[in-house]
């Protein structure tokens, strides 16, 4: 599960926090299902981050691709949203 959020969900100034399941009783237990969970802070610090994962940040912040990947992602956003089957389209009425 990815949860891309525009704040720091745990003020500690990271792009990427990833958790894993483990015991809450026993830490050294944890699942073999290589189920992860990814908080991802577009705002975050950047260092050790990849160039690529820092352009893919770059785009969940402002939108806008700068590269042959963030462009195929960008196409690929346009496909679903223009596709009534494959997206769930909410109004908020005001």
């Amino acid at each position: 599960m990815i949860f891309i959020c525009t704040f720091d969900p745990f003020a500690d100034d990271r792009s990427i926090y990833t958790f894993e399941t483990t015991c809450k009783e026993n830490k050294e237990l944890a699942l073999a299902d290589k189920r992860q969970t990814y908080f991802v802070n577009v705002n975050g610090n950047r260092e050790g981050i990849s160039e690529d994962t820092t352009k893919l940040l770059d785009y969940f912040k402002t939108g806008q691709p700068t590269d042959h990947y963030t462009k195929d992602i960008q196409k690929q956003v346009q496909i679903i949203r223009n596709d009534d089957d494959k997206c769930i389209k909410f109004s908020m009425k005001t």
